[in-house]
């Protein structure tokens, strides 16, 4: 990766800077490992070969899906609420004293974050526990925990503003600007749903602030029944190697046969492929969209 020949043996190697290597694996990227992953798949194709004739037996492969989990906590429109209101916070504390925005207005920042939180837990508690009058209990503490966000998006906002006419990197500008579009989508969205009794659409949920990929996933499995990631899609060949992969944010397995199937016609060619395998499974998915439009 660092463009070196390889150094014959007895030589001595040349060394690096530690953030001289960093600097460099973080040039690799998913096309660059895809293409390493071809050439390790053909190679071994080589290897494991051992029966009559030049040309290996024609691959057999088999696609399974499974759900790469990303760092997240389980999501609720209250704590996803309180993340983006305790973003807002530490970023503003870190351009104040870090940086020395000019940010007036946040002498008791402090103060801002112990009431954002003790709403958070008071409200989570009676959402999420029991008792008599629940639904009066949760409007009242939810009502709270709403309008001390609401106070907070305002002065949010204002700093937002001030900084526009200081000197501020736009990607610090930005960070700031996005978890302030956070905390008033997520407050509309507490409002909406436990206060006016709405049922919100899956289209405007989100499930992590951080990670704003991540799906919610539920396969029928007993345990876990719900899984936070997205799906991961690898195609194996008859000795395990890996002949393809890919990752499907926002989409289903159920498509991925033709796409499969064409990078890896692409890539050694129809002599070394069953082709009868992918039409099958193309049959399979046309019988299960019938009987759904069924």
């Amino acid at each position: 990766m660092l463009g070196l020949p390889q150094c014959p043996w007895g030589d001595v190697a040349r060394r690096f800077h530690h953030q001289t290597l960093r600097d460099n694996v973080c040039l690799v990227g998913a096309p660059l490992i895809q293409q390493i992953n071809a050439r390790v798949a053909a190679a071994g194709r080589e290897v494991f070969h051992c029966g009559p004739g030049p040309v290996p037996a024609p691959l057999a492969i088999k696609v399974n899906t499974c759900v790469l989990e990303t760092d997240v906590h389980f999501p609720t429109d209250l704590n996803l609420l309180f993340d983006a209101g305790r973003k807002c916070l530490d970023l503003i504390e870190k351009y104040r004293d870090q940086y020395g925005c000019e940010l007036p207005g946040w002498r008791k920042l402090d103060d801002w974050r112990v009431r954002f939180k003790a709403a958070e837990r008071v409200a989570s508690k009676a959402a999420f526990g029991g008792g008599k009058d629940k639904e009066t209990r949760v409007r009242a503490v939810v009502g709270d925990y709403v309008a001390v966000g609401r106070e907070l998006e305002c002065k949010v906002t204002a700093s937002l503003l001030s900084l526009c006419d200081q000197p501020v990197d736009a990607a610090d500008w930005d960070c700031l600007a996005y978890f302030e579009q956070m905390l008033d989508k997520h407050l509309d969205l507490v409002d909406r749903r436990l206060l006016q009794g709405q049922s919100i659409p899956s289209a405007e949920k989100g499930f992590s602030l951080f990670e704003p990929h991540t799906e919610w996933i539920t396969e029928g499995k007993l345990h876990p029944p719900v899984e936070l990631g997205h799906r991961l899609l690898v195609a194996t060949d008859q000795h395990g190697l890996i002949q393809d992969y890919d990752e499907l944010i926002g989409e289903v397995d159920l498509n991925q046969s033709v796409p499969v199937a064409s990078r890896l016609l692409g890539r050694y060619g129809v002599l070394s492929f069953n082709l009868h395998q992918i039409g099958r499974r193309l049959l399979e998915q046309k019988r299960a969209a019938v009987s759904v439009a069924a």
